[in-house]
């Protein structure tokens, strides 16, 4: 009586762990997509716009002006340092 119980124990666990792990799946496969119009006329644009400061001399005194390299313009007058 204890073998019956045990072998119908067994089988039913077999019966219900072997169909989960022969489970297989697949991705789907991959598609072609085509560039929006932003996409593909624009290219990676700046988030933060590029700064320089130049400097020059006039009668001893040293100024500086600040010029946005991204935008090309510049941003401040002549500054005294």
């Amino acid at each position: 009586m204890k073998k019956t119980i045990y072998a119908l124990l067994i089988c039913s666990t077999l019966a219900v762990a072997l169909p989960s792990l022969s489970v297989t799946s697949f991705a789907a496969p991959a598609t072609a997509t085509e560039a929006t119009t932003d996409e593909a006329a624009s290219s990676i644009t700046a988030r933060k716009p590029i700064t320089k400061w130049y400097y020059k001399t006039i009668n001893g005194k040293l100024y500086r002006r600040l010029y946005d390299t991204t935008n090309k313009k510049w941003l401040t007058d002549w500054i005294p340092c």
